[in-house]
């Protein structure tokens, strides 16, 4: 089975996969990067990170007050020297910190529960 300029069909299929393999690879690229972008949405929201996340539209009012609340934290400064005084006093805040964070049971019924997460009281609904 010959066409008229003497290349068989079997000879044109790998040809013509030849001459689109830069189309095909785009393509395939593209089409993969897309499944990926899908699932990865698809984790986010199934996962619980979408209702945390307060860089979404509408919630710029809630990341105003959770910044707000936040004055009794002590943050330890990124330079300075290294002596027992301050090694004393990072390791002070870090033990701190890191009771606060153990002490919360992420398994439990309830994680993000204001007495869970240090909230003293809930804010004043508006009418």
């Amino acid at each position: 089975m010959s066409d008229d300029d003497g290349i068989t069909r079997d000879e044109r299929v790998p040809s013509l996969l030849a001459e689109h393999r830069l189309t095909m690879l785009i393509g395939g690229s593209i089409i993969i990067a897309l499944v990926f972008a899908a699932i990865g949405l698809m984790l986010y929201n199934t996962s619980g990170t979408a209702q945390l996340d307060l860089s979404r539209p509408g919630f710029e009012g809630v990341d105003k007050l959770v910044k707000e609340g936040q004055t009794n934290l002590v943050e330890y400064p990124a330079s300075g020297p290294i002596n027992e005084e301050t090694l004393t006093q990072f390791n002070r805040l870090y033990q701190t910190q890191l009771e606060n964070v153990t002490s919360v049971d992420a398994f439990s019924g309830d994680p993000m529960a204001p007495d869970a997460l240090g909230i003293d009281e809930p804010p004043a609904e508006s009418e």
